[in-house]
């Protein structure tokens, strides 16, 4: 079996961390990351084959990228698009929510900023607008707040987070970055309110 990249694990939680992976326990080995939830992916990219060996790659990819506080637009596209990639497709979805409803479903993104880390063709969507406003509204000073729609069948969900479930009271739609999508206006009350 593919032994464990540690190195991100306090050097004081590491038998812990091994013993909570052997339960199937993904949570626990993650959340004993050195420097917090912001190395969650890290971990799991550095131990992409053991998690797979184990069965675990799905959950611990899935966790990771939910369990972040802000986001990984620091993140290359091309190593994110990767790291979904190697998940087995019918595994990822099953360790989300499931879908609500048989869509298609119409999409939407907020972003604000300049440059690389925009981020408009991510992967993380929700279904309602609202939200998607409030993340383009909710770091202050950045510029070029907008709203990004795409419509999507249920084929392309790699998985579905439901709000209560982790406490970010939104629905997430993960997908790949889509190839078609539009702006739509964001109107002053939707970034003041959002």
């Amino acid at each position: 079996m593919t032994g464990l990249d540690l190195s991100l694990i306090h050097p004081a939680l590491r038998a812990r961390a091994v013993a909570a992976l052997d339960a199937g326990n993904v949570e626990h080995f993650l959340i004993k990351a050195e420097h917090g939830n912001q190395h969650h992916l890290e971990i799991v990219l550095h131990n992409m084959l053991a998690l797979q060996e184990r069965g675990l790659y799905e959950r611990a990819l899935l966790a990771a990228w939910s369990g972040c506080r802000m986001n990984y637009s620091g993140w290359p596209t091309d190593t994110l698009r990767w790291m979904f990639g190697q998940a087995e497709r019918d595994r990822l979805r099953a360790c989300g929510e499931p879908l609500p409803g048989s869509g298609p479903f119409t999409l939407y993104r907020g972003v604000a900023g300049t440059g690389r880390r925009r981020r408009v063709r991510g992967f993380s969507w929700t279904d309602d607008r609202n939200k998607a406003a409030w993340f383009a509204a909710r770091l202050p000073g950045l510029a070029d707040r907008a709203i990004y729609t795409t419509a999507v069948t249920d084929a392309a969900v790699l998985a579905y987070l439901d709000a209560g479930e982790y406490g970010r009271n939104e629905r997430e739609f993960i997908i790949m970055p889509p190839h078609r999508m539009e702006r739509v206006p964001l109107k002053v009350a939707e970034a003041v309110t959002a």
